[in-house]
């Protein structure tokens, strides 16, 4: 076999995994924290409103507080996500 032969294999098998990774994660991360939304729909048949975290004024107030510790840089810019991401990849596929 050769080497686009591996990668299309893998792909396949990583395509074919996928739907089992779905259901594990939703059933061993997603409810446990967040519970089974259909568990939770009122007569309605939508979900029930959630406390607001932040109200829009303390919403506005904790991005002005966020953007303000932010410092932009002056210097010319390295191109690492793309190698980070090259390097994802080459990782999934292996």
């Amino acid at each position: 076999m050769n080497k686009v032969d591996k990668r299309k294999n893998k792909q396949a098998d990583i395509f074919e995994m996928l739907p089992q990774a779905i259901t594990a994660l939703k059933k061993n991360i997603i409810e446990p924290f967040f519970g089974d939304a259909s568990n939770y729909k009122s007569s309605t048949g939508k979900n029930p409103l959630r406390a607001e975290l932040f109200t829009i004024e303390q919403l506005e107030q904790h991005a002005i507080s966020l953007a303000g510790k932010h410092k932009l840089g002056s210097g010319p810019s390295t191109e690492q996500l793309l190698k980070r991401l090259a390097e994802n990849e080459k990782i999934l596929l292996e």
